[in-house]
């Protein structure tokens, strides 16, 4: 039987958190990104 695979859009820390995730529990992650490198002004990240 092959493993569920899954296709992630983004590879920001939503996309990396899930696609670990999914990894650790059997599936096959697929992450995809549009932008060619990281941005140069950096990430904002908000906890409310």
């Amino acid at each position: 039987m092959s493993k569920p695979r899954a296709l992630i859009v983004g590879t920001g820390i939503a996309g990396l958190a899930t696609a670990l995730r999914l990894y650790e529990i059997g599936w096959e992650p697929l992450l995809v990104e549009r932008a060619s490198s990281r941005r140069s002004a950096g990430y904002f990240i908000a906890f409310f």
